[in-house]
């Protein structure tokens, strides 16, 4: 072989190898940015819909705040991935898995704020003095003790509706935000 088709053979291969890798890159980096992006919406949908829900207390700031931290992050790596060109490979993967780790932190602090929002709710208050209730249709009580006879329109239980089904749809969307995160890491991995 002469040294013209040697620098063939070897710009063919380089040519070969560069087609092969660039483009599983390209592709990569594009799944990883494609799960950012869901995991920055998810994260603005929920402080949102926390954020049109501020009387709920103190709780509900701090987990709309990790929301908040969360679209932030995950915009930050959307963003780099953008500006990609201006990194080696190497290292955008090496700063993308350092801020997903930091995702998976906050997330796992916004599922311990969520928990402590379900250990804060009542489930049921309960009247020391003895009482009796009987029920005289359409929703009307006739209450017997404590405060004498009393007719009342309302519920013998006193459970906050709202603010359970207000969790729930939290905790629908954090295990939404989970499986974005996971799916994310599943492909740093890979």
């Amino acid at each position: 072989m002469n040294t013209s088709t040697r620098i063939a053979a070897a710009t063919l291969t380089l040519l070969g190898i560069l087609a092969t890798t660039t483009p599983a890159q390209a592709g990569s980096l594009r799944h990883i940015d494609e799960q950012a992006t869901r995991l920055e919406r998810q994260a603005t949908n929920l402080y949102r819909f926390l954020d049109a829900r501020d009387g709920h207390g103190i709780a509900v700031r701090r987990l709309s705040r990790r929301a908040r931290n969360i679209a932030r992050k995950a915009n930050h790596i959307h963003e780099m991935i953008l500006d990609s060109h201006n990194r080696s490979h190497r290292s955008l993967m090496r700063h993308i898995r350092h801020d997903t780790e930091e995702l998976d932190r906050l997330l796992h602090e916004a599922e311990a704020v969520l928990a402590e929002m379900h250990r804060d709710v009542p489930i049921r208050h309960v009247r020391r003095s003895p009482r009796v209730d009987v029920n005289i249709g359409h929703g009307w009580q006739l209450q017997f003790g404590g405060r004498g006879v009393q007719i009342n329109q309302g519920r013998r239980r006193h459970v906050d509706h709202g603010r359970r089904n207000m969790l729930r749809r939290v905790e629908s969307m954090l295990v939404a935000m989970q499986r974005s995160l996971h799916h994310l890491q599943d492909d740093l991995r890979s």
